[in-house]
């Protein structure tokens, strides 16, 4: 019995529009159609001290259509640089080849390695280790999520940093956390739908990048693996204006329900203001009002948004708007039940049954449980694809790029630039949302 097309029919989503950049960021794009991945400057540099500045973007993205762009600006204004992905001319299941995006700054560079695939179905996975994005895609589920609660730290020259990592899952498992350049070096935590949130503290006795890894305990898979970074910056300077970050930035859950989200808003001047709004697609509930913080110093909002699809990607957008300055846009990615997806998606004929058994299992043990036996599928699976070298496809020519923001509010940009275009998505979401396809069937991703 063939029961798993039909739940991954509900998993078809239209293209979507703006992904945040991070690190390892894979995600897919449906055919012809256009997808940008943004940067904010000075923020995603990860620098906040005072005066202009000169910022240098280079990409190696063979379907994207930036390659170099200088961009100046300073602590009073936030310039959003999006490059488009197009997979026009590109059939499903196609992949381009790994890229890195490279911010140069006047004081350090900072690299995005990343990957794109067309896909009939809307997925995002963080993978900093990189690879080939169509293995990325179909094996990596987001099983749990780390990050760090303020990536950018400064400090007075010989003072310590205290660090805040966050830890979010709801399986049932154990992660063994691993610390350079901090301590205490060696860390466990124990996460499950009952107690999915955790956080852990560390001191950094020197400036410089710190890196830490987590491990699903008794996993060696690559999807039971994360890292998190954070820099810290000696200075006698004062840092200027505010960050603000999201987590957890991508995560999957095995059935509908609460996921917990928490803001952290770090403020480098005087106590300001700051309005908090959260805006939710179709698919996504919330109890969270817009409210008002004041924030001296760093402020932390928790909330919680409820997947309502048993299989579905979503996107959580947090608004962040200060009394003074520009505004900030965080996105996160939400999955539910995508280790079925994945499993569907990568699975030839002959290997359905295969499937099928491991998912009459999957469907009444508890997430996390059988990590043993979805490792062990995706083997046979990765196992079972030919290795024939292919060229890459050339995506069809793009239409003019979305113009770089240089500085103005989010909100009224896009109203007094795109009204009628948000009209028009918005139609073409609820309409593609409600179509029912009985059977799709799903291209294997290129691996």
């Amino acid at each position: 019995m063939r029961f798993l097309p039909t739940i991954i029919a509900l998993l078809l989503l239209p293209s979507v529009q703006a992904l945040q950049i991070a690190d390892g960021l894979f995600f897919t794009l449906p055919p012809e159609s256009i997808a940008c991945v943004e940067m904010t400057l000075p923020d995603d540099a990860g620098i906040f001290l005072a005066g202009a500045a000169s910022y240098n973007i280079t990409s190696d993205a063979v379907w994207g259509d930036l390659t170099q762009q200088l961009v100046t600006t300073d602590e009073n204004n936030t310039v959003t640089v999006p490059i488009c992905f197009s997979s026009f001319g590109v059939a499903a299941g196609e992949c381009a080849p790994p890229h890195t995006i490279t911010i140069h700054a006047p004081q350090a560079s900072k690299s995005f390695s990343g990957g794109v695939c067309v896909s009939l179905f809307g997925d995002v996975d963080i993978s900093p280790e990189g690879g080939e994005p169509g293995d990325v895609l179909n094996s990596e589920a987001d099983l749990f999520d780390i990050g760090f609660a303020t990536t950018t730290l400064y400090v007075q020259a010989g003072q310590p940093a205290q660090l805040t990592l966050l830890a979010e899952s709801y399986a049932n498992l154990t992660l063994e956390v691993t610390a350079q350049g901090l301590t205490p070096g060696f860390q466990t935590v124990a996460l499950s739908a009952d107690q999915p949130f955790a956080s852990l503290n560390f001191t950094a006795s020197a400036p410089g990048a710190k890196l830490v890894t987590a491990n699903v305990a008794g996993c060696a898979a690559s999807l039971c693996s994360k890292t998190a970074t954070a820099e810290v910056i000696a200075t006698d300077a004062d840092p200027v204006g505010f960050t603000a970050t999201l987590f957890p930035l991508s995560i999957n859950v095995k059935d509908p329900g609460p996921v917990q989200y928490e803001l952290t808003i770090e403020n480098f001047g005087d106590p300001q203001d700051f309005t908090i709004s959260l805006v939710l697609e179709d698919g996504l509930t919330s109890g969270f009002q817009s409210q008002v913080v004041t924030v001296a110093g760093q402020e932390a909002v928790s909330f919680e948004v409820t997947p309502l699809e048993p299989t579905a990607f979503y996107e959580v957008v947090v608004l962040v708007t200060p009394e003074t300055g520009s505004v900030k846009k965080k996105v996160a990615y939400l999955s539910t039940d995508e280790f079925v997806t994945d499993a569907e998606n990568a699975a030839s004929p002959e290997l359905q049954n295969k499937v099928d058994a491991w998912y009459a299992t999957y469907a009444t043990t508890p997430y996390g449980d059988d990590l043993e036996e979805y490792v062990s599928l995706q083997d046979a699976l990765a196992a079972a694809v030919q290795d024939v070298p292919q060229e890459t496809p050339a995506p069809g020519p793009l239409p003019p790029p979305p113009p770089v923001d240089q500085g103005q509010p989010f909100p009224i940009g896009l109203i007094a630039g795109a009204g009628v275009a948000a009209v028009v998505v918005v139609l073409a979401v609820l309409v593609m949302r409600r179509r029912k396809p009985a059977q799709i069937e799903s291209p294997e991703l290129e691996r």
